[in-house]
């Protein structure tokens, strides 16, 4: 299915800073050191099966402040030591972005053509931005995540987000001058089309962009409708005309800054499997996909990218207790189920 029906595809997992980071190889290198293993084998298929891949993601603060990956962050690669400063953190970033950028395009040439740079760093309130203020933190960056503290933000500032497009755009533009591949580099991000966050994020890609063109692209995660504590408002919550219509704002909104846009992890929600939720469903998503055409039907497209969370329905994920419910929910994909004979 994937060869036969796509030409783009995202690791879920693999290879985020939490996957790859290797606690020994750091401590016996003294810099971030990795373990490929588990992303070899995706890489190599997709580079057998001429399948391009949107690299994700270089930085992301989730998780990140667990005791099981927090050392990252601390002195002698240690989790009981103390907080790297600024500068450490910089050396550290800066090094993690390098090796892992160069080691996919020494290993896999081309095949990784967009590296989602950083994840989700604009808060959604204020409450995920405490110890700032509009004044001194436009772009709202998230300090806190669900009560966790981001450490990327501890150690560098705020202006860990510009400073890790830097460190990416100095790697790409050395890829390009050794084999002419040109890698593109983005913001990603959920809850992207709704109206608040977007003007935030909108600031945070200027900041980007302020000096010279660092940010390629706005990945826009695009899980779409059915947000609620139970399944009856979670499914009134699908298929709403508002979502469409905001979602359009958001990619003009975004395109009007001079980025591509790249819906980067779509998933139009739908938590029931009677006639009528799929039927809407179905209806929602041909709307859905007429809308990229019509912001594609000028001389310049404005989507450039279309990504789907998943491949079929997931029946099996019929509990309010897991993620991939809540997240995406159980008939939420483009196939009813994948068929291998």
């Amino acid at each position: 299915l994937l060869v036969a029906d796509y030409n783009s595809i995202s690791f879920a997992n693999e290879l985020k800073p939490y996957s790859l980071l290797d606690q020994y190889k750091s401590k016996q290198s003294g810099k971030p050191s990795f373990n490929w293993e588990k992303v070899k084998p995706m890489l190599k298929f997709c580079k057998e099966n001429n399948l391009k891949v949107r690299g994700h993601v270089l930085v992301w603060d989730s998780v990140m402040d667990q005791d099981w990956i927090n050392w990252f962050f601390k002195e002698n690669f240690d989790p009981n030591g103390a907080l790297v400063d600024s500068e450490t953190m910089k050396a550290r970033v800066k090094s993690m972005i390098e090796d892992v950028m160069n080691y996919c395009e020494d290993n896999y040439p081309g095949v990784i053509y967009a590296w989602d740079v950083v994840n989700e760093a604009v808060a959604d309130n204020w409450n995920d931005a405490k110890g700032t203020t509009e004044s001194n933190n436009p772009c709202r960056i998230r300090t806190l995540r669900n009560g966790a503290k981001n450490y990327y933000y501890e150690t560098i500032g705020l202006d860990y987000v510009k400073y890790s497009f830097e460190c990416a755009d100095k790697v790409r533009d050395e890829i390009k001058e050794k084999n002419g591949n040109d890698i593109l580099l983005f913001y990603n991000d959920y809850s992207s089309f709704q109206t608040e966050k977007r003007d935030h994020i909108c600031e945070l890609i200027k900041e980007i962009n302020s000096e010279e063109k660092l940010c390629d692209g706005m990945g826009m995660q695009s899980y779409i409708g059915g947000w609620a504590d139970n399944d009856a408002d979670r499914q009134n919550g699908c298929f709403s005309p508002y979502d469409l219509s905001n979602h359009k704002e958001a990619v003009e909104k975004y395109s009007a800054l001079g980025v591509e846009v790249h819906i980067t992890e779509c998933a139009i929600r739908n938590f029931y499997n009677t006639e009528s939720a799929l039927k809407k469903h179905k209806e929602f998503y041909v709307k859905f996909v007429k809308q990229i055409e019509e912001l594609n039907s000028g001389s310049t497209p404005k989507i450039t990218n279309f990504s789907i969370w998943g491949l079929t329905d997931l029946p099996s994920t019929v509990t309010d207790s897991n993620y991939s419910y809540t997240m995406n929910g159980p008939y939420a994909g483009l196939y009813t189920s994948l068929n291998e004979s």
